[in-house]
């Protein structure tokens, strides 16, 4: 599928923008504890991006995020603390997270301060949350240079009458031809996004292309959306 734009506020709202988690009506002492439910929302897919802050893991998981506004809000895993290993999830200070179909809890009345609310998700939610190892700008901009990508390669492939494909990534040699002159890109074993036509450029690509920071990225983004 084609790279999303990670700047959608329709596909990646800001945390302000998330629906609500509407709680369930409290239960008699004989019955067991709420659960809760998103409300109605339309959308048929959204997603949460956050940059990790802080690790503030108590009684429970518990990561400090801060969203596409800057804005600073709790992530919740309800579960006990040694339940879940973030780090196992990739799940670190700086790192990227993306949470489908997020929604805001907010805090019981009664609480007092500012009704700001949280993100609560459950155990049987946690496989579906993934992290991208770079930061929120730093996530934007590859998955802008993706889409970008896409564009021209599409518009190489209407105007060649096929498939398009773009040149060698370090030094912009076109692929293709026939005998001699015969130019057969090297795909990265890593993101098998970018390709090369040699090993000198592929080397000269990661280390002063600034591929060995962004494979990790791409891979990632395209991981979440193959």
């Amino acid at each position: 599928m084609p790279t999303p734009d990670l700047t959608s506020p329709a596909l990646f709202p800001a945390f302000s923008a998330l629906p609500l988690t509407t709680p369930s009506p409290s239960p008699s002492p004989s019955q067991p504890e709420p659960t809760e439910a998103p409300r109605e929302d339309k959308r048929q897919e959204w997603y949460l991006l956050a940059q990790i802050k802080e690790d503030m893991t108590l009684t429970k998981p518990t990561l400090i995020l801060s969203d596409v506004q800057s804005n600073s809000f709790a992530l919740v895993f309800d579960m006990p603390q040694d339940a879940l290993n973030l780090s196992a999830l990739g799940l670190k200070k700086g790192a990227t997270v993306v949470i489908p179909r997020a929604t805001k809890t907010l805090p019981p009345d009664g609480e007092g301060g500012k009704k700001q609310g949280f993100v609560r998700l459950g155990m049987d939610q946690v496989s579906s949350v993934r992290a991208i190892p770079a930061g929120l700008e730093r996530t934007v901009q590859v998955a802008r240079w993706l889409r970008e990508r896409e564009s021209e390669t599409e518009k190489e492939g209407e105007e060649r009458g096929g498939g398009g494909e773009t040149g060698c990534e370090s030094c912009g040699r076109q692929f293709g031809g026939q005998g001699e002159g015969l130019v057969k890109g090297m795909r990265c074993t890593g993101c098998g996004e970018v390709k090369y036509c040699s090993k000198e450029c592929q080397v000269r690509g990661w280390n002063e292309g600034g591929h060995k920071g962004d494979c990790k990225i791409i891979k990632a983004i395209r991981s979440i959306w193959p």
